[in-house]
């Protein structure tokens, strides 16, 4: 390729007589026009050791009153809109907002210009959508091409989409404590997921007697699975009633909390599968603790 030198005064001759300096071109259209087959531009720092070098390149635009591209880096398809990169002026003019950048492309060589992404001065990014309320925001589709596989998922949580979009993430399980809970008293225990989970009730009696009771819940849907009760007979009956459960230990004798050995309660769920409550059907106070994980 031919190479053309100038030389500053050369150049500072020309801008002060036309305004418009053209490199391969007699007609030159912007202040600075270069015109190849194959054109090049190139800012390089010195190559000293030991010395830190930096090649800078400063677009300056003039901030206005509505929101507009000040600076713009644009690229052209012959002659036509391709893509650009500008820099916009947020909603006010004051020079403390900083500015955004976008990234603007063109889907055919007859059509504008159209955002496509935004990096807000705030630090947020919106793809599809010039105003991003979240430090990621997407309006359309969203793939990912390969995850990796995790076959160990006890510390790792569920991600969702609330009915906006955004994105949250829920915790696989949940423990409840539910302590000194009266005669006739209740408590309850969060559900993290309406699309089904396992529920475990336990409790601990004054004679080590370990009552495990498992339930499936599915939004108000609840159904008993197995309840027993460990002990030195690992011997368990059940009897039911309804959604009332009475888990009974083989006899003992008396424990210091009077309890004999009889866990009697109700699990019920609420109409939106987001909560369940148990209550104390026993003549004496229960501890009982309730642990969800989510199916």
């Amino acid at each position: 390729m031919r190479k053309i030198r100038l030389s500053i005064p050369i150049l500072l001759i020309g801008a002060w007589i036309y305004a418009q300096v053209g490199i391969g071109t007699n007609t030159p259209e912007n202040t600075l026009d270069i015109v190849q087959s194959n054109s090049s531009l190139r800012l390089k720092s010195n190559d000293v050791v030991g010395v830190n070098g930096q090649a800078k390149m400063i677009i300056s635009g003039r901030r206005g009153d509505t929101t507009a591209d000040m600076s713009i880096i644009e690229f052209q398809v012959s002659g036509n809109d391709g893509a650009k990169i500008s820099s916009r002026t947020p909603i006010s003019n004051s020079k403390v907002d900083g500015a955004h950048l976008v990234f603007s492309t063109a889907s055919s060589a007859s059509s504008s210009m159209t955002d496509r992404m935004t990096i807000q001065n705030t630090g947020n990014v919106g793809i599809g959508i010039s105003q991003p309320s979240t430090t990621l925001d997407v309006n359309g589709d969203l793939r990912i091409r390969s995850l990796p596989t995790e076959t160990n998922t006890a510390n790792f949580s569920t991600m969702v989409a609330d009915t906006n979009g955004n994105i949250k993430s829920i915790a696989k399980s949940g423990s409840t404590s539910l302590s000194g809970i009266t005669p006739g008293g209740s408590g309850t225990a969060t559900l993290n997921s309406t699309s089904g989970s396992i529920v475990i009730v336990r409790s601990l009696d004054a004679c080590g007697r370990d009552m495990i009771s498992t339930f499936t819940v599915a939004r108000d849907a609840l159904l008993f699975l197995n309840g027993q009760v460990q002990s030195t007979q690992q011997v368990s009956t059940r009897q039911s009633s309804g959604r009332s459960n009475v888990i009974t230990a083989a006899s003992i004798g008396n424990c210091a909390d009077g309890t004999d050995g009889v866990w009697d309660y109700t699990l019920t769920v609420n109409s939106a599968g987001t909560q369940l409550t148990l209550t104390n059907n026993n003549a004496n106070n229960r501890n009982y603790t309730i642990t969800t994980t989510q199916l």
